[in-house]
């Protein structure tokens, strides 16, 4: 008489349950109807890490954009611009916030090339601020 053990069933609802949660996460986390959208018009690839209440790291190629949904709070970013030749620059943005009512929500663009008298400041970095956020 074969005896069945219950170590294969356990493993089955174990991994059910961990991509039931890990799902249940990610709807979660695009429930947010604010976005923040990285447009990159830089001249060379980005990896753009946003820093608030969600901290989340979205790769842009040059030309491209990319959306996160945020929740509500103060954020900043730190870009690292990379040429082909494999050099990069870092820099920071100056925090702004992202506001959520229940009748009103963020729609944020935020172009990723420095522009002369713009209306958002990004200033340099260091790869170890990078690297330590």
């Amino acid at each position: 008489m074969k005896r069945k053990t219950g170590i294969g069933r356990l493993f089955t609802l174990g991994a059910c349950a961990l991509m039931a949660a890990v799902t249940a996460v990610g709807a979660y986390a695009s429930n947010y109807p604010n976005t923040v959208t990285f447009s990159n018009l830089s001249g060379n690839n980005a990896v753009v890490k946003l820093i608030g209440p969600l901290k989340t790291n979205v790769g842009v190629a040059n030309g491209a954009q990319a959306t996160v949904n945020v929740p509500a709070g103060t954020y900043y970013f730190l870009v690292r611009y990379c040429n082909e030749s494999g050099q990069c620059r870092y820099s920071q943005g100056d925090p702004f916030e992202v506001v959520q009512s229940q009748t009103q929500y963020s729609v944020i663009t935020i172009t990723l090339h420095p522009v002369s008298n713009g209306n958002y400041h990004e200033r340099p970095a260091s790869r170890d601020d990078f690297d330590r956020n």
